[in-house]
């Protein structure tokens, strides 16, 4: 085994070791309390499901939004964009509180390294998980720190 290879697999056993030991937060309202909870915070898996996939730019740079809801919502994926994203603009205030947004620097919305809507994702490694404006959860994170199967609505 190369240097290399012997790191690769090094790093890919203690983010299975992390995954196994960290609770997993797999609800929007679960992860807000977690998030309100005083005192210092534990580190976390969040698995929840994609509904859809903005683009934006800042400055230069272009960025994703990923609106994430529950893991286990039983609705379809239509039905969760009918209810989400076709009235977003107009209630974007609410409708981010039932949400969680997931931002992702230098990658546009089509692109073939992101998950699809209705893929259930696991965040492992984020950095500010934040409570933004006291009810809207947000987050920067990776595309390394993701992991997801593209069959819609199945588990990962």
């Amino acid at each position: 085994m190369t240097p290399c290879q012997r790191m690769k697999a090094l790093l890919a056993a203690k983010a299975l070791e992390r995954k196994e030991s960290a609770p997993v937060v797999s609800t929007v309202e679960n992860l807000r309390e977690f998030l309100q909870r005083k005192g210092e915070l534990i580190p976390i898996v969040i698995r929840m499901k994609l509904v859809w996939i903005t683009d934006h730019v800042y400055g230069t740079w272009k960025l994703v939004r990923l609106h994430f809801t529950d893991a286990e919502a039983p609705e379809s994926l239509d039905n969760l964009l009918s209810v989400y994203k076709t009235p977003y603009e107009a209630n974007r205030e609410d409708i981010a509180s039932a949400l969680l947004t997931v931002t992702i620097w230098n990658v546009e919305s089509d692109s073939e390294l992101l998950p699809l809507p209705g893929s259930v994702v696991d965040i492992n490694e984020y950095a500010n998980l934040q409570l933004y404006r006291d009810k809207q959860c947000q987050l920067p994170t990776r595309l390394p720190q993701m992991i997801w199967s593209n069959e819609q609505s199945s588990p990962v």
